[in-house]
This record gives C-alpha cells, sequence and structure tokens, in this order.
C-alpha cells in the first residue's frame, strides 16, 4: 500500500466529516430530555425574550441567583449579573362596599377580615416596573455533561494533549497571514460566542469562559474565517459552514474530537443550503495549509522531547517486552504513553524497533533471541505496511495483539487432515 499524501488524506477525512452531517439528526429521546430540561426554567415575555438576546446574544437558559442555587448550578466565581429584564411591580388591591378598588394595605381591620375569609373580591394592580439581575447557565458551574445532548450553544469541556501543540501550528499560520488576537476586552453582550473574527482589525478575540479544547476548536474556526472570508460573497451560512468543517477536519486529524459540538453547529447551520459540494475546494486546501503548519511543529517538537527522553523511552519498552515475557499484560509505559500522545504510529514504531535492537545487542536478556526476532518482523511488518489505521490500532492494543513466538503449524495441520479425512467420509457415506 503507498502512503497517502497529505492533501489525500485531507480530502478522504473532509468528505468523509462532510457525510456526517447528513446524517447527523436529534433522536426523539433527545428532544424529549431538552424539553424536560427547559421546562425547569423560567418563561419570559416576548419583550424580556429580546432584552435578553440584546445583552447576552445565544442566552438559552437563564435565571436569578437563588434559582440556579436550587438548581445545583451555583454561579462561577468572578461571574456578574450582566442580564437586566424589567421584572413588573404590582400592589394588591380589593372592592370595597361601595365597589371601588382600594389598596390592601388602606383596607379598615373589618374589610381585611373579610378579605381573609373571601367576602371581598380582590386583584393585582401593575405599578410599573423595576430591573431583574439574571445570569445564563454559561455563567454556572454546570458543564457540557449536565446539559442535554442538543442542548443550543452547548460548549465543549476538557482539555487534550495536544491542543498546544495544534495551537502552536495554527498561530504559525496566523503570523504568516498577518492576523493576530485582538486586544479588546471580552463584552458581556457576546454572549454564548465562543470567539469572533474582527474582519476590519484582523483580529480573533476567543471567549475567556472557552475550557482548552473548545478554545483550540474555536481558533481553528476563526482563523478558517480570516483565509477564507475576507473578501467573499458567500452566505452567512456557507461561511459558517467552511469555518466549523475547517475546525472540525483539523481537530480530528488529531485526534480531538470535537464531534458532538461541530456536528450539531454544522446541522443548524446547513438546514437551508441545498448544494454545498462546491463549498469543499476552499476547506481542504485552508486543512491542508493549517495541518502542514502543525505537523512542522510536531516534528520540531519530535526531535527536542526524543533529544531528552529517547533513551528512557526505549528502557521503558524494553521493561515493556520483557513484562510481556513473564505474562505481565497490564504493563504501563507512562513516557511511552506521553510519546504515543504527540507523535504519529511511524515515529513510535521506529522506537520500537530501535529498543530491539539494542536488546538483541544484550549478551544477556530475559527474552529469549528467537522471541526478539519475532516481534522485530510484527513491528517491521506494520511499520512497512505504512497503513497509518492499521498501526494505530495495532500500537492501541499492542499488549493483546503482539505475538511472543510462532504459532507451530502442527497443530493447525493435523486439523485440517482431521477435517479432510471426515470430509471424505461424509462423502463415501452419502455415495
Amino acid at each position: 500500500m503507498t502512503k497517502e499524501t497529505n492533501k489525500e488524506q485531507t480530502d478522504r477525512l473532509i468528505t468523509k466529516l462532510d457525510a456526517q452531517i447528513d446524517g447527523y439528526l436529534a433522536d426523539p429521546q433527545a428532544m424529549k430530555e431538552y424539553l424536560a430540561f427547559m421546562a425547569q426554567f423560567p418563561q419570559y415575555s416576548y419583550g424580556n425574550a429580546a432584552l435578553i438576546q440584546a445583552q447576552f446574544k445565544g442566552a438559552q437558559a437563564v435565571g436569578t441567583f437563588k434559582f440556579f442555587q436550587k438548581l445545583g448550578f451555583p454561579i462561577r466565581r468572578g461571574e456578574n449579573a450582566v442580564i437586566r429584564i424589567l421584572q413588573p411591580i404590582t400592589a394588591d388591591i380589593f372592592r370595597d362596599a361601595k365597589g371601588n378598588w382600594q389598596f390592601v394595605k388602606d383596607a379598615t381591620p373589618q374589610e381585611k377580615a373579610a378579605i381573609k375569609k373571601g367576602e371581598l373580591a380582590t386583584d393585582k394592580r401593575p405599578m410599573g416596573f423595576r430591573p431583574l439581575p439574571i445570569f445564563d447557565i454559561s455563567q454556572t458551574t454546570a458543564r457540557a455533561d449536565d446539559l442535554p445532548a442538543i442542548f443550543p450553544n452547548k460548549w465543549l469541556d476538557g482539555s487534550h494533549p495536544l491542543t498546544s501543540i495544534v495551537e502552536q501550528g495554527v498561530r504559525h499560520v496566523m503570523d504568516a497571514r498577518g492576523v493576530g488576537f485582538s486586544r479588546e476586552a471580552w463584552k458581556q453582550s457576546y454572549g454564548v460566542v465562543k470567539g469572533k473574527y474582527f474582519i476590519k482589525e484582523r483580529a480573533i478575540l476567543l471567549n475567556p469562559r472557552n475550557s482548552d479544547i473548545q478554545n483550540c476548536k474555536t481558533l481553528i474556526h476563526e482563523v478558517g474565517h480570516a483565509i477564507l472570508h475576507e473578501k467573499t460573497t458567500l452566505s452567512a451560512p456557507e461561511k459558517e459552514f467552511q469555518a466549523e468543517l475547517t475546525a472540525y477536519s483539523v481537530c480530528s486529524v488529531y485526534g480531538i474530537d470535537t464531534s458532538e459540538y461541530s456536528l450539531a453547529y454544522l446541522k443548524h447551520w446547513t438546514s437551508d443550503l441545498k448544494m454545498r459540494d462546491h463549498l469543499l475546494r476552499g476547506v481542504q486546501q485552508t486543512v491542508k495549509e493549517i495541518t502542514t503548519s502543525i505537523n512542522q511543529v510536531i516534528e520540531q517538537e519530535k526531535e527536542k522531547w526524543l533529544g531528552m527522553n529517547r533513551d528512557t523511552v526505549i528502557q521503558e519498552y524494553q521493561r515493556k517486552i520483557e513484562g510481556l515475557q513473564a505474562g505481565k499484560y497490564d504493563v504501563a509505559t507512562p513516557l511511552l504513553t506521553q510519546y504515543d500522545h504527540l507523535h504519529t504510529p511511524y515515529d513510535s514504531l521506529d522506537l520500537r524497533l530501535d529498543a530491539m535492537a539494542k536488546m538483541s545487542q544484550q549478551t544477556e536478556s530475559l527474552v529469549p533471541k528467537e522471541r526478539l526476532e519475532h516481534i522485530t518482523r510484527q513491528l517491521g511488518e506494520q511499520l512497512s505496511s505504512q497503513d497509518a489505521e492499521a498501526q494505530a490500532s495495532f500500537l492501541r492494543n499492542e499488549n493483546r495483539q503482539l505475538q511472543l513466538k510462532e504459532e507451530t503449524p502442527v497443530v493447525i495441520q493435523s486439523v485440517r487432515k482431521k477435517q479432510a479425512n471426515q470430509k471424505d467420509h461424509s462423502y463415501e457415506m452419502e455415495r
């Protein structure tokens, strides 16, 4: 099998991810969970709903400080109630014996007794409005896992070992294209938006509430806008489709899973897009530019990391093989695991082969020479196949897939011979 070029891998990945968008549908159970979750929140008037969106764009689940505390999601330290809605002020009134409406606070003792017995009609009179501070759920301690699967504007939580490497590569692209980070402070009115790209300033601004993974994905999304959309006649849905598919594709290359967020986002923006094939070419070129930059950073980091740890990692792998020889299949090699997070399977296989070569040269080894040779052959076959997916699978399951000795063909031959005799015998019986 010939090794795929970066372009071929990118094109294949983007075509696959684009097809996933059409297959992304929220199932009925997910919709039920979402409706049940939202039923806990107060419903506001049209006017207040407009006020909320004007002050905190994209807010979906909002409530007071006490409301969120009771719900089990306290407001995070440092957050401010930047949303203000109009809360009606009312006064209790009653109809007196003459048929006139009066304030309950002005009622006589006899009238208050009659009100309590239900003998006089009561009501509430609007007196005006007062500002009521409320918060969005993104300002609370709620995590993404606490929200329904199809919650709009759901964020990504957590971190990944490669996000810092990926961001370094993305920043090199930004430098080459003259794109920087905005010095503007994040405005609360931006709401749940994860990031913004200012075309005139050619600057990117990220939401300070973003997690490590969210920041990485959003940075790529905004760089996608910077590369593709400074001079374009594309519609907003077309631009968002390209930017998010760029981010989703780049993150997928390095094992950073953003599917739960990205597929919902892409489905939302493509609901009215009948044709989008013409948009993929720009995405493919952009992903190639970004991944090429990231791969260069990885190569630099690899050399730096190996310069400090190569001998130690080789020794760790040698101990792993000795552990497997002793029947310890849960042998851990922390440094090797750290290395595998950072580098491709090719590099990891190279390192393993180096370890095997050194073990073969040792005069005294816990692993017999014939077994070392057999393991070396297996690693060499994986490396020569140049099938990235097969190599990644092999390394993930190495403790189970690595054979310490060759299977003896005698048993297999005897079984086949026995089966052949059975077939001949049965044929004679039928005859």
